[in-house]
């Protein structure tokens, strides 16, 4: 997989790739070793939540491109996972893309494996009396995903998917107490197609912009 993400620096102002699935997880890297290996984890999580919300409304994007003060990012939805590539202002897009529909069938044939970086836990949905696009969660789990996050950026948001693939972003409640549950209102359940008592994978939203233009100082 590595050697796929070096053919990518062929195209000229390519400073660094990585690969990661759905959640996440970096599988292999060609960035240089100053870049965070947790912020590369957020970065690909932030986009693989654009990427899945969007094909929920039955949308399939090609490419996603960000261009920032210092540099540029491309990254390549495929079946797998994401390829995310950093560079500077001077990268070439169309011959980037050449690059990319070449290292995309290479890996679309190998298996993806990653080391788990992203935080996620397992929680039980209850009815609780909130907004619709609220989410109530345990003031103690929050506290633990600011630590983690080392940042000073309130969590606002939070992602929760059901058993069945179902994607939805929510705004965050405290609460003390609530334990492992999830409280949501009975609409928002409907909505996502649960009953109360079912389990729902809940993990905080990463604020996309601040962690890219992390990569570029």
């Amino acid at each position: 997989m590595k050697e796929t993400l070096k053919s990518l620096h062929s195209v000229l102002g390519v400073e660094g790739a990585f690969l990661c699935d759905y959640e996440g997880n970096v599988a292999a890297s060609t960035c240089p070793e100053s870049y965070n290996k947790d912020a590369m984890s957020k970065i690909g999580y932030a986009f693989s939540l654009g990427v899945r919300v969007a094909r929920q409304q039955n949308i399939t994007p090609k490419a996603i491109y960000g261009t920032f003060e210092e540099g540029r990012v491309v990254v390549r939805p495929f079946e797998k996972g994401l390829l995310v590539v950093l560079g500077d202002i001077a990268t070439k897009q169309l011959l980037l893309k050449a690059a990319l529909d070449q290292a995309e069938k290479k890996l679309s044939g190998m298996e993806i494996v990653a080391e788990k970086t992203t935080d996620l836990s397992q929680l039980q949905v209850s009815v609780e009396r909130v907004r619709l696009d609220q989410a109530l969660l345990d003031q103690k789990l929050l506290e633990r995903w600011q630590k983690q996050e080392k940042t000073t950026t309130i969590i606002r948001q939070v992602e929760l998917q059901t058993e069945q693939g179902k994607v939805a972003v929510f705004s965050v409640k405290s609460k003390k107490g609530l334990g492992d549950s999830v409280g949501l209102n009975a609409g928002a359940l409907k909505e996502l197609g649960i009953a109360e008592g079912e389990m729902v994978t809940v993990r905080p939203v990463i604020r996309l912009t601040s962690e890219v233009e992390d990569f570029f100082g």
